[in-house]
């Protein structure tokens, strides 16, 4: 992951960095210890839907929530919507953060 920052999300201390896919920079936050936990967000939404839950999850989990393309931090390109341009930014972010097998 880049260069990072801490930000409180709601009580929780989630620090806050990039991955790159391609071209973009694909946000991605990462809080909590344990097994990790990818959370992805719907369409129209960003990463910061999870604070109602985020506190309970990261107690037992490594949380890893990302801003999807379009969304939130993320870039915003004029083209790549597709679901296996969703992927290919997921695949990047695990690979990245070096996760084989997270649960989603």
């Amino acid at each position: 992951m880049g260069q990072s920052t801490t930000a409180e999300w709601g009580s929780l201390p989630i620090e806050w960095g990039s991955v790159r896919s391609g071209e973009l920079d694909i946000a991605v936050g990462l809080v909590g210890s344990g097994p990790a936990l990818v959370l992805l967000h719907g369409i129209g939404s960003r990463g910061v839907s999870w604070i109602p839950v985020a506190e309970e999850l990261a107690a037992e989990f490594r949380l890893v929530i990302l801003d999807l393309r379009g969304h939130g931090e993320s870039s915003k390109p004029e083209s790549g919507y597709l679901i296996s341009d969703y992927a290919s930014d997921l695949d990047a972010v695990l690979s990245a953060l070096g996760l084989e097998r997270p649960l989603i």
